[in-house]
């Protein structure tokens, strides 16, 4: 009787390396999407956004067995200035002086914008000014774009600090939990 061992451990090694492979993958996915909502909290420390404001703007491009690696994708379309808490200061006039609307971009620091109102536009309320002084066009006004946002340093070392520190813990545990 015959038996062949070298058949066996092939076979047990690929196992164990698809095994692997799919605790990659799991380990991968698992440390961007703690990654990118731990920088989307650090954002919000300093931005008077919500998280469903910024959510839309982000897009999370998982691992899978044959492409081993995320990627974050980041929107550079602007996010309307309504998002940003803007309210109505003063009363609204119907004719002379215009009010104003006070947005707080960044948290401590609001700025008021003369002339504007918010009104429901195309894409939902927002903040306008008119381009004229007759009831024609009017302009809605932006804040930063999400792409500005996350482009700042210390939102890059947030997000690459987190994303490197929560792998190796992630990785551990998926080699645990994959290969038993």
């Amino acid at each position: 009787m015959k038996i062949d061992v070298g058949a066996q451990m092939r076979r047990a090694v690929k196992d164990v390396q698809q095994k692997l492979i799919r605790a990659e993958v799991a380990a991968l996915n698992r440390a961007a999407k703690t990654a990118l909502s731990r920088t989307i909290k650090f954002i919000r420390q300093k931005y008077n956004l919500k998280l469903k404001d910024i959510m839309p703007h982000t897009t999370l491009v998982k691992a899978n067995k044959n492409k081993r690696s995320v990627q974050i994708k980041i929107s550079d379309q602007s996010i309307p200035l309504y998002k940003f808490g803007a309210k109505v200061k003063g009363r609204m006039k119907r004719k002379g002086v215009r009010g104003a609307v006070e947005a707080e971009v960044n948290i401590g620091s609001p700025q008021t914008y003369k002339g504007a109102f918010v009104a429901t536009g195309k894409y939902g309320k927002g903040v306008f000014v008119r381009k004229t002084k007759a009831r024609g066009p009017i302009k809605e006004l932006f804040g930063p774009s999400a792409m500005q946002l996350f482009s700042s340093e210390n939102a890059q070392a947030e997000l690459e600090s987190v994303f490197f520190e929560r792998l190796e813990i992630e990785m551990e545990y998926a080699i645990n939990h994959f290969v038993k």
